[in-house]
């Protein structure tokens, strides 16, 4: 089951058990990528669901968008004191 990181639970940081906890036992690396859609992919253990580095390279480039966006409104709304 994925969860949407706005989901209260989720956002407590209290784990969800299942596969979560089995992999963090185990030492497994394991990451959500959500989805525009409100869907997710999985990569766990070395495996992937179908579309999860298409969801990987649009969450990268929604970053990047989001790094621009950032510079831009600095930059924008800096006070110069000279």
């Amino acid at each position: 089951m994925c969860t949407h990181p706005d989901d209260a639970q989720a956002r407590s940081g209290v784990p969800r058990g299942g596969v979560a906890d089995l992999a963090a036992v185990l030492g497994f690396r394991r990451e959500a990528v959500f989805r525009r859609d409100g869907g997710c992919e999985l990569r766990f253990a070395g495996r992937r669901t179908a579309g999860f580095d298409d969801a990987d390279a649009d969450r990268k480039k929604r970053e990047e968008a989001e790094e621009i966006r950032l510079l831009y409104v600095a930059t924008t709304r800096a006070k110069s004191d000279w």
